[in-house]
Protein backbone atom coordinates (compact mmCIF):
# COMPACT_ATOMS: atom_id res chain seq x y z
CA UNK A 1 0.00 0.00 0.00
CA UNK A 2 1.20 3.52 -0.71
CA UNK A 3 0.76 6.61 1.40
CA UNK A 4 1.29 10.09 0.06
CA UNK A 5 1.85 12.01 3.24
CA UNK A 6 0.97 15.63 3.79
CA UNK A 7 2.98 17.89 6.05
CA UNK A 8 0.60 17.94 9.04
CA UNK A 9 0.61 14.14 9.41
CA UNK A 10 4.40 14.01 9.11
CA UNK A 11 4.91 16.81 11.63
CA UNK A 12 2.53 15.25 14.15
CA UNK A 13 4.23 11.85 13.92
CA UNK A 14 7.64 13.47 14.15
CA UNK A 15 6.70 15.33 17.34
CA UNK A 16 5.69 12.07 19.05
CA UNK A 17 8.67 10.23 17.49
CA UNK A 18 6.53 7.73 15.57
CA UNK A 19 7.44 8.33 11.91
CA UNK A 20 8.39 4.67 11.55
CA UNK A 21 4.76 3.68 12.02
CA UNK A 22 4.09 4.80 8.44
CA UNK A 23 6.18 1.97 6.96
CA UNK A 24 4.63 -0.49 9.40
CA UNK A 25 1.12 0.47 8.34
CA UNK A 26 1.59 1.27 4.66
CA UNK A 27 4.82 -0.34 3.47
CA UNK A 28 5.94 2.24 0.95
CA UNK A 29 5.78 5.93 1.78
CA UNK A 30 6.08 8.64 -0.85
CA UNK A 31 6.22 12.36 -0.09
CA UNK A 32 5.40 14.92 -2.80
CA UNK A 33 8.23 17.38 -3.44
CA UNK A 34 5.99 20.31 -2.39
CA UNK A 35 5.44 18.68 1.02
CA UNK A 36 9.15 17.95 1.35
CA UNK A 37 10.00 21.57 0.58
CA UNK A 38 7.47 22.73 3.18
CA UNK A 39 8.69 20.49 6.02
CA UNK A 40 12.37 21.27 5.60
CA UNK A 41 12.06 24.99 6.24
CA UNK A 42 14.90 25.83 8.66
CA UNK A 43 12.69 27.76 11.11
CA UNK A 44 10.38 24.78 11.76
CA UNK A 45 11.18 22.76 14.91
CA UNK A 46 10.95 19.30 13.32
CA UNK A 47 12.64 20.21 10.04
CA UNK A 48 15.95 18.37 10.56
CA UNK A 49 14.31 15.13 11.67
CA UNK A 50 11.72 15.31 8.86
CA UNK A 51 14.27 16.11 6.18
CA UNK A 52 16.31 13.08 7.21
CA UNK A 53 13.26 10.80 7.24
CA UNK A 54 11.76 12.02 3.94
CA UNK A 55 14.94 12.45 1.88
CA UNK A 56 14.63 9.12 0.02
CA UNK A 57 10.82 9.22 -0.24
CA UNK A 58 10.41 12.35 -2.38
CA UNK A 59 8.53 12.11 -5.66
CA UNK A 60 7.57 14.68 -8.25
CA UNK A 61 3.80 14.59 -8.65
CA UNK A 62 1.87 15.86 -11.63
CA UNK A 63 -1.60 15.26 -12.98
CA UNK A 64 -0.09 12.48 -15.10
CA UNK A 65 1.46 10.63 -12.16
CA UNK A 66 -0.16 7.23 -11.70
CA UNK A 67 0.38 5.58 -8.32
CA UNK A 68 -2.18 2.85 -9.05
CA UNK A 69 -3.83 3.33 -5.66
CA UNK A 70 -6.98 1.54 -4.60
CA UNK A 71 -9.00 3.41 -2.03
CA UNK A 72 -10.80 1.66 0.78
CA UNK A 73 -11.98 2.31 4.29
CA UNK A 74 -13.25 0.28 7.19
CA UNK A 75 -16.92 0.66 7.90
CA UNK A 76 -18.05 1.13 11.46
CA UNK A 77 -18.71 -2.62 11.60
CA UNK A 78 -15.10 -3.49 10.77
CA UNK A 79 -15.68 -4.53 7.17
CA UNK A 80 -13.41 -3.28 4.42
CA UNK A 81 -15.25 -1.37 1.70
CA UNK A 82 -13.47 -0.69 -1.58
CA UNK A 83 -14.23 2.61 -3.24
Amino acid sequence: MILIADSSALIALSVVEKLEILETLFGQVYVPRAVYDEIRQPHKPESIKLERYCRDKVVDVSLDTNFNVSLSYCSRYGRRVDL
